[in-house]
């Protein structure tokens, strides 16, 4: 007992934040009114008479409320349940029969709607049928001879005198007087059983109609109507003589029964129209949005569509029109709909909210503004104005404004449940999870039918950490609105960061195909703005199983389509992240995200924004498919993620970062310390990396960022030269500070313009040659998209000033020399959609290089042409082709912000500073089937690389430059099949051939290597998972005809495989793995990639076994 009485009080205080903004009426009540339409009357228990009910009144034990004709009360309970209460209805609050009974009703008639998914028992009273409600939505309806509880979801335990039975989900029960409860299904869909419950849109604009323009036996019904009182005009109605019901009177009466719910009766004063005017406009313009509340979305256009043809020239058809392309998600159409609308009755408010309600859906803000103040002046009553208000001061982070708008919409209109959704998203803002939740949970209440409500209440589940809840929500939206992709989209990352990536696919395609097969994901509403499909980073379900090529593919199309999209930009940068040789572009897509994202907190990860650590791949900390989770609600708070390593080889790291964000501030601290001894003597290095990020967004239009990142690391020979020793005597030291400062300026909701620059101060040691940079890097680019054509143009400056001396001086003689090297260069891409499955990628580049090397000069003027083509052939295949040109820039951080990508081939490869390249690409890519994926793809470099700059000619005794002109080509085919929900194969095969004529030391004559890796991953839903890897390498290899460093030449092949284990969390609050590199401890003979890189790199496989555990947490 007193475990039930404690449980009781843990609750109410859980359960606080809902209700901090009124006084309760009584010490302990039981629940409160929150939407109140019609004539709604309350009786307390020390009181006879009833008196009428406002929103925000608490009702206590013994306290009883009642429902009128055309009348609907919600209420919600301590416990979190919320309860609808039809017309003609009432209740009591019995005090309770035992201490057990924490939440009793008793319903005396009428029918009752509930929602819950707590597990609080709330038990419910008739006259003969009692029920115990435990987490579940139902009915119950009373009347003269029986009660039957009608069960949607869940189950209830219903009981009498004569029997009891178990009430599940599609089953009612129905009992009479003196008879035992009996079983049956239920005949209707559960959204047709709770359409009293609906919320139905005005569309005809009545407020602003002039009592002289109507039948003097409608004036009282209307006057009573521009007052706000509803129940009053139908009231009024009612009275209107039989012989006075014409069309008119139909109409305007079936307008009010809509919104208060009465679609039943709505439909009766339909049918009388049709009677009369088959051809009736606005009565088939009410057909439509019937249509649309009730999610018949074909209906719905056909109906509308039916109404604009009998009369062109009503602003009625045409708004009713606009809600049913908006329910097939087709925006432009709903916006221009409503824009005719407002065109053809100016004075129509509803008009005008409805057109600044679209025009914020699509974020331009400043004409839904002037839309929502024409609205107003034509009505300042209305509702929707203040819902338009809120969603644009969300949008601009005026939080405290937002918050007041939508309270103001609620007390206007409390049935509206967008009011309830916007004040939601305010409070979660702020960081009040659990209120908004209350919130939402009132706005699906309001309209039970609403998939998109019924997501938004299961991404605040999915917030909560309760997955069984946020699951159930999400359920039940798919079914409410079979068209709705967003749904399936969050349920698909509730399901991977839940270990179920597999799954999770299958869900992400279902959403890709109800979009239309875009890769850019809109609600209805188009809130999100993309944002949710952004910040998810889709790659991380691909990159999660092992689909690298995929994620890139699609990151590459969205790109094509929205170059502003910033989650495509990390997408893109989250792929790149196990390619070879792909380091610049990575971590210059993720600068790229940064400038382009919207204030967030997550974490920056110090290692992200560097392409040279050479942390391990498959070892390192860098585990984004983990810690960049999504934030479904970006809210005020902190955050915090760290990963820890140990391992073989002395192997010890932690990465941590703390990030927040305040209204429109936010910030993110973070650490990496990473050391191995390697696996050779010298073959060793460490990192102890530091930064700080803040970013603050200055009005929607303009955000400002800066970060700081401080570096020191200590390596030795890190490379695998063939027969070549690994030199003891290597040591290299650096220490390095950059300073970046970014800006995002969005004159309009089409352009964007990116600034960045970052001053980088670099101390470099090595074997005790130092060498001083001070690098200033300024990029500035402009962005312009539209549906068939996006443009990228941009220029700046890379300028390094080295000053190299040695550590020490020897015999008095201290070399030193002092150069720079700087780089002027401008672009101009375009990707514009020929058709709607060719979009073809041109672009122009010019780079001026100059390298100062003591009195030589040595000087490039580069005109660069870029082209490449995305055909999408069918739905099963996708071609690609690309031809471009690329000078390697020598800037210090290796960020930018041109594209380094050309339909989906790289550019930007870590090769020699100053080097141009004509590179050429050819890709397939397949879906044939639903759960594989394939294809082949063909890359070639030509390579002009600088060697000797500026040296004198012995002949003719002038300053020459001397280059090598090396190729590569690489040759690719990948395959990934999920046969089952918990299994995951990846294959792949990979040819690279490099060729040059072997007269520069460095360079080797020809280096032929194959790869052949073949992956098998395991998750299970409990939280486990395992991966086994095997590679077969098979290389040869020619040395430089002078072999200065004895690689040697050589044929080799050998076989590795690596496994992995570990158990992922519960609510995502992180893994741990166990994991091992050549578990067969192989030694071999390899020649890794150095001889064609600017920057060491540690090679892809290592000549003994590794072994390491990592654990990754999330806060």
């Amino acid at each position: 007992m007193y475990k039930k009485i404690i449980c009781y009080f843990c609750s109410i205080f859980s359960l606080t934040p809902c209700y901090l903004q009124a006084a309760t009426a009584c010490e302990h009540w039981i629940a409160k009114i929150v939407s109140a339409q019609g004539m709604v009357d309350v009786k307390y228990l020390d009181q006879t008479q009833w008196k009428s009910a406002h929103q925000n009144d608490f009702l206590c034990n013994g306290d009883g409320v009642r429902t009128g004709k055309n009348s609907r009360v919600v209420l919600m309970f301590t416990n979190q349940a919320l309860a609808t209460l039809d017309q003609n209805a009432a209740l009591i609050f019995p005090v309770p029969k035992t201490k057990k009974h924490a939440w009793y009703l008793r319903l005396l008639e009428g029918s009752i709607f509930f929602r819950s998914r707590n597990n609080y028992e709330l038990d419910i009273d008739t006259p003969f049928l009692n029920a115990v409600h435990k987490g579940t939505e139902f009915m119950v309806t009373v009347t003269s001879n029986k009660t039957q509880v009608a069960v949607f979801d869940g189950a209830v335990a219903a009981s009498n005198a004569a029997g009891k039975v178990l009430i599940t989900q599609g089953l009612v029960g129905e009992a009479g007087a003196n008879q035992a409860p009996q079983l049956h299904a239920l005949t209707v869909s559960p959204q047709d059983a709770v359409q009293w419950s609906l919320y139905y849109p005005p569309i005809a604009d009545y407020q602003t109609l002039k009592l002289s323009a109507v039948d003097a036996n409608l004036r009282s019904a209307l006057m009573a109507y521009q007052h706000g009182d509803v129940f009053a005009a139908l009231k009024a109605l009612d009275n209107v003589p039989e012989t006075a019901r014409n069309s008119g009177y139909l109409n305007f009466s079936a307008s009010l029964l809509l919104t208060v719910g009465r679609v039943d009766a709505a439909r009766v004063q339909l049918e009388q129209i049709f009677g009369l005017e088959p051809n009736n406009t606005d009565a088939i313009a009410l057909q439509a949005i019937i249509a649309v509340t009730q999610n018949h979305q074909q209906a719905a256009l056909d109906y509308a569509r039916k109404a604009v043809s009998f009369k062109p020239k009503s602003a009625v058809a045409h708004l009713a029109l606009s809600y049913a392309y908006q329910a097939q998600f087709n925006i432009d159409a709903a916006l221009k709909a409503t824009q005719l609308a407002t065109d053809l009755a100016p004075d129509n408010a509803l008009a005008w909210a409805r057109l600044a309600e679209l025009q914020l859906c699509v974020s331009d803000r400043v004409a839904a503004l002037i839309a929502a103040k024409k609205a107003q002046a034509l009505n300042p009553h209305l509702a929707k104005i203040h819902i338009i208000k809120g969603f644009t001061e969300l949008a601009e982070n005026t939080i405290a404004s937002a918050e007041r708008a939508f309270t103001q919409a609620i007390n206007l209109d409390s049935s509206d449940p967008m009011a309830r959704l916007g004040l939601a998203l305010a409070k979660i803002k702020q960081g009040q999870l659990d209120a908004g939740k209350c919130d939402l949970e009132i706005a699906v209440n309001l309209d039970p039918n609403n998939a998109i409500l019924r997501s938004y209440l299961g991404k605040a589940f999915y917030e909560l950490k309760n997955k069984e809840f946020a699951t159930k929500e999400f359920t039940i939206a798919k079914t409410m609105d079979s068209k709705d992709p967003t749904p399936w989209f969050y349920d698909a990352i509730l399901k991977q960061a839940t270990n179920r990536p597999v799954e999770a696919l299958h869900d992400m395609q279902k959403a890709i195909e109800l979009n239309g097969n875009r890769g850019v994901y809109r609600s209805k509403l188009l809130l999100d703005k993309d944002k949710a499909a952004r910040q998810v980073g889709l790659g991380r379900i691909y990159n999660n199983l092992g689909f690298d090529d995929v994620a890139n593919r699609l990151a590459m199309t969205s790109l094509a389509t929205d170059p502003n999209n910033y989650s495509a930009h990390r997408l893109l940068s989250d792929s790149y992240m196990v390619k070879p040789r792909h380091e610049i572009a990575r971590s210059s897509e993720y600068l790229q995200s940064q400038l382009l994202q919207p204030l967030n907190y997550n974490p920056i990860q110090p290692s992200l924004a560097y392409s040279d650590l050479n942390i391990i791949k498959g070892i390192g900390l860098v585990d984004t498919s983990f810690n960049e989770y999504n934030r479904l609600f970006e809210r005020n708070g902190v955050r915090f993620t760290s990963t820890g390593i140990a391992g073989s080889n002395s192997l010890l790291g932690d990465e941590a970062a703390l990030s927040g964000i305040y209204n429109k501030f936010s910030f993110s601290l973070g650490q990496l310390h990473y050391a191995t001894d390697g696996f050779q003597d010298n073959k060793g290095f460490k990192h102890a990396i530091y930064s700080a990020f803040t970013q603050y967004e200055m009005s929607p239009s303009v955000n400002i960022q800066a970060e700081y990142r401080h570096r020191e690391t200590e390596q030795g020979d890190l490379a695998l030269k063939g027969y070549a020793e690994t030199s003891l005597a290597y040591k290299r030291n650096i220490n390095q500070d950059s300073y970046r400062y970014g800006m995002k300026f969005s004159p309009t909701q089409y352009s964007a313009m990116l600034l960045s620059f970052i001053h980088t101060d670099r101390k470099e040691n090595t074997n005790h040659d130092i060498q001083k940079t001070s690098s200033n890097n300024f990029e500035a680019q402009y962005l312009f998209d539209n549906t068939i054509l996006n443009i990228m143009l941009g220029g700046g400056a890379y300028l390094n000033d080295n000053n190299s001396y040695a550590e020490k001086c020897i015999d008095k003689v201290c070399p030193h020399v002092v150069s720079n090297i700087s780089q002027y260069f401008g672009y101009l891409y375009s990707n514009y959609k020929f058709f709607d499955n060719l979009n073809v990628t041109s672009g122009l580049s010019f780079d001026h290089y100059i390298d100062n090397k003591m009195s030589a000069d040595f000087t490039l003027n580069e005109l660069n042409p870029k082209l490449g083509l995305f055909w999408t052939a069918n739905k099963y295949v996708t071609v690609r082709a690309a031809v471009f040109k690329t000078v390697k820039s020598a800037i210090t951080d290796n960020q930018i912000l041109q594209s380094t990508q050309v339909a989906g081939f790289n550019q930007f490869f870590d090769d020699i500073n100053g080097t141009t390249a004509w590179q050429y690409g050819f890709g397939i890519d397949t879906h044939i089937l639903k759960n594989s994926y394939a294809g082949i793809e063909i890359f070639k470099r030509d390579l002009k690389i600088p060697t000797f700059v500026g040296r004198q000619d012995f002949i003719t005794g002038k300053s020459v430059d001397f280059f090598i002109k090396p190729t590569e080509e690489i040759y690719r085919l990948y395959f990934n099949w999920t046969p089952h929900d918990n299994w995951v194969l990846n294959a792949e095969f990979r040819f690279e051939n490099y060729r040059s004529d072997g007269s520069f030391p460095v360079f080797p004559k020809f280096v032929e290597t194959a790869y052949i890796p073949l992956e098998i991953k395991f998750f299970h839903p409990a939280g486990f998972f395992a991966t086994v890897k095997g590679t077969y390498v098979n290389q040869k290899t020619q040395a430089a005809t002078v072999d200065l460093e004895k690689v040697g030449s050589f044929n080799s092949d050998f076989y590795l495989v690596d496994a992995a284990i570990g158990y992922r969390f519960p609510k995502q609050y992180g893994l741990i793995s166990l994991e091992a590199k050549n578990i067969f401890d192989n030694n071999f003979i390899y020649r890794d990639r150095q001889y064609q890189l600017n920057e060491q790199h540690s090679p892809d496989f290592f000549p003994e076994r590794t072994l390491f555990s990592r654990i990754t947490l999330n806060f």
